[in-house]
Formats: structure tokens, C-alpha cells, sequence
């Protein structure tokens, strides 16, 4: 076999390995630590503040941002992680798929410092807003006064929004 290969022979803290490809001022960095203080893995990335770029037949395909932004699709991610389709066909841009054949509901989870929100698909199809055991086709709860059910249907036309219906839970 033909290849390049780095080899280190030092244990402990010094058993890293490492692959440079320099450009200008940028550095790309392949990693392998052995034992030691960094623990076992490989690693890849940048040194300096530049993106890290995946491509397939010469094309961008993701993009890890110098701030840590992740982009499938395009190369300008606005978001933690940016999934953007760039075809109109219809398949979905993000297909998740449970072949352990258990009927694993799909949850997604949305939580931070003031509070948290709950949507659940289960496996019989059932949605839930608000909890993660929704027992009809749409289950919305809400735990607390400020957070009673409620749905609102709005029609926007431009800059006119209309509520075109409104079903509201008012106390007990």
C-alpha cells in the first residue's frame, strides 16, 4: 500500500501524532492521541479562526463554522445547526428513521433558563405539545396559568394578519 504515514512512538502525554497542511495562515490539523492526558481519539480541525469545509464531487455539502455553527446545505449557517434544501423536490430535508423496528417515538425538546416546551410524534401518530404522552391526534397541555392551552389559526396577507379562529382555556 502507498500512503503517507506519521508515525510517533512516544507514550503518555506525548503519544500524538499529528498531519499539518498549511496554507498562508491556515492550518489544517489531523490528530491521533494516545494515552495520557488527552485520552484516546483523532481529531480534526483548524488552528486559526477558519471554517472547516466538507465537500463531495467538488461540491460544499457541510460547513463547520469558526464559531461553531454547523451547516448541511449551505455554507452560511445562522443557527447551531442550519439544514437547508437546496433542490424543490420533495423529499424531506431531515428524514429520521427508527429500524430497530420498536416503535420509537420521536421527540424534540426545547428547553432554556425560563422554562421548557415539549413536541412528541409517536409512533401511532399521535403529537403532543406540551407533553410527552399524547393520547389523541393532537394533544396540546399546558402546566401552568401563563401557560394554559390554546390554539390560534392566523391568516397573513402581506402586512395584515388576521385570526381567523381562536380556542382559549380560561381557568379551571
Amino acid at each position: 500500500a502507498t500512503g503517507i504515514m506519521v508515525n510517533n512512538t512516544n507514550t503518555g502525554n506525548a503519544a500524538r501524532s499529528t498531519l499539518r497542511l498549511n496554507s498562508d495562515d491556515k492550518e489544517l490539523r489531523l490528530n491521533a492521541w494516545g494515552s495520557g492526558a488527552s485520552g484516546n481519539y483523532v481529531s480534526i480541525g483548524t488552528v486559526t479562526v477558519t471554517d472547516l469545509l466538507f465537500q463531495t464531487q467538488n461540491n460544499d455539502r457541510m460547513i463547520i463554522s469558526s464559531t461553531g455553527e454547523v451547516g448541511i446545505g449551505t455554507t452560511s449557517p445562522s443557527a447551531l445547526l442550519d439544514v437547508f434544501q437546496t433542490t424543490s423536490d420533495a423529499d424531506p430535508a431531515i428524514n429520521i428513521t427508527d429500524r430497530s423496528g420498536a416503535g420509537t417515538d420521536i421527540g424534540f425538546h426545547y428547553q432554556n433558563y425560563g422554562g421548557a416546551g415539549d413536541v412528541v410524534i409517536t409512533n401511532a401518530g399521535n403529537v403532543g405539545i406540551g407533553t410527552t404522552n399524547p393520547v389523541a391526534d393532537l394533544d396540546i397541555t399546558g402546566s401552568a396559568a401563563s401557560h394554559q392551552p390554546n390554539i390560534k389559526l392566523t391568516e397573513t396577507a402581506g402586512d395584515v394578519s388576521t385570526t381567523r379562529m381562536q380556542i382559549m382555556s380560561y381557568g379551571t
